[in-house]
């Protein structure tokens, strides 16, 4: 099967979004990211840079790591960009005094949610893991809720091949990005189609004044196991979280659309917000739509405490006359299935390069065995050897 590496204008890389901007379309990876850099639910980002946190740790805004027992153990900066889904490369801070952007760049589409200025304190969701896609090729999916400040993204993530490294299945983990360009995640676990997932963000030492939270959890759980143990401690956070996604998809190298899950789409419920002030955000959320090719038919529902993502997979089929071919061969119709192109006149015979080619007659002079060519790739008998004999050069002699 033709993979979006070999045709890298058939892929793209889409989020829909509730409750603020979406990322933009990409076709697959953009030309200017290294190879090695790996797709995450914040972007591409070299290996070294994405970092596991142990059940019980937590990460200081500083960049250390303060572990369970007290003790601090320090982290080498990430000195790698990260890139953007168009592409645009995102330097992180530098430990040595150094300018320092006002906000990262996420690629949104659109503004968030007008969340006042006191900020959130803490968020839950539910979603269901969908069915797998009727088509694994090697694309990766992430459905996550999360809540966003200037410079990070708190996101509890149930991701299908996740980083490129899971394999076709579900897995859960948490997410935290972009402390000193590095983007951290839990330890993660299998889950299965029809398993219940819980996302819940939670933050404490908060100042009503300000809306800063300088202490957050960000939890993953499977409610059939009973325990969120997938969580990222942070400490040390210096602004407010103001933007919510209630729900979002985001994809990468997507060929047809039968490669999104095989259920009818994701709905994200009883969504919790709470402010730092104790009153509930039920100020509704906005959705937006990446415009994409394929065009997978998507729409997002809402409401104040839900959002549904559509992702039918259905397809418009390319037709042979919008492409302007006349072949006979067979092409992918960009939805997973054939299109039939046209047909060779009687007597000619469809090449693999998809032309019409007319035989020549059959020519075998004074042979009476073996094979001639026909000009078109095959070839015209010109008879056999009776038992005993083989053909040499056209003649029948005994063996």
């Amino acid at each position: 099967m033709t993979t979006c590496r070999s045709l890298p204008f058939r892929c793209l890389l889409l989020l829909l979004m509730v409750g603020g901007p979406a990322f933009s379309t990409e076709f697959g990876r953009p030309p200017n990211v290294p190879e090695v850099f790996v797709p995450t639910p914040a972007g591409w980002f070299h290996p070294t840079c994405i970092r596991q946190a142990a059940p019980g740790e937590r990460v200081l805004e500083d960049g250390t790591v303060l572990e369970p027992n007290g003790s601090k153990r320090p982290i080498t900066p990430c000195f790698h960009p990260r890139y953007t889904s168009d592409g645009t490369p995102v330097y992180p801070f530098s430990p040595d005094p150094g300018p320092v952007p006002a906000s990262i760049d996420w690629a949104w589409l659109a503004s968030g949610v007008g969340i006042n200025s006191i900020g959130v304190q803490s968020m839950t969701a539910e979603w269901t893991v969908p069915n797998a896609p009727l088509s694994y090729d090697g694309q990766i999916l992430y459905l996550f809720p999360g809540l966003q400040d200037g410079s990070r993204i708190l996101q509890p993530v149930l991701g299908y091949n996740t980083q490129g490294l899971g394999g076709a299945k579900w897995e859960i983990s948490s997410w935290n990005c972009c402390v000193w360009g590095t983007i951290w995640r839990s330890s993660g676990f299998d889950v299965s189609p029809g398993d219940p997932i819980t996302g819940v963000m939670t933050g404490s030492n908060c100042n009503s004044s300000t809306g800063v939270c300088s202490d957050w959890s960000i939890a993953t759980g499977a409610v059939h196991n009973g325990d969120f143990d997938l969580t990222i401690l942070l400490t040390g956070v210096s602004t407010a979280m103001t933007d919510i996604r209630a729900g979002a998809l985001e994809v990468y190298y997507i060929d047809y659309c039968n490669q999104l899950p095989a259920s009818a789409g994701t709905a994200f419920t009883n969504v919790s917000v709470n402010r730092v002030d104790g009153t509930a955000y039920l100020g509704g959320y906005f959705s937006s739509i990446a415009t994409t090719t394929p065009d997978c038919m998507r729409t997002v529902t809402t409401s104040t405490t839900s959002a549904t993502i559509n992702y039918v997979p259905s397809c418009n089929p390319i037709a042979c006359g919008i492409l302007g071919i006349t072949t006979c061969t067979d092409l992918s119709n960009v939805c997973g299935g054939e299109l039939a192109c046209g047909s060779c006149p009687t007597g000619q015979i469809c090449l693999s390069n998809g032309s019409c080619c007319t035989p020549n007659q059959p020519s075998c002079g004074n042979w009476e065995c073996g094979l001639v060519s026909n000009g078109c790739g095959g070839s015209w008998s010109c008879g056999t050897c009776e038992a005993g004999d083989i053909c040499r050069r056209g003649f029948c002699g005994p063996l």
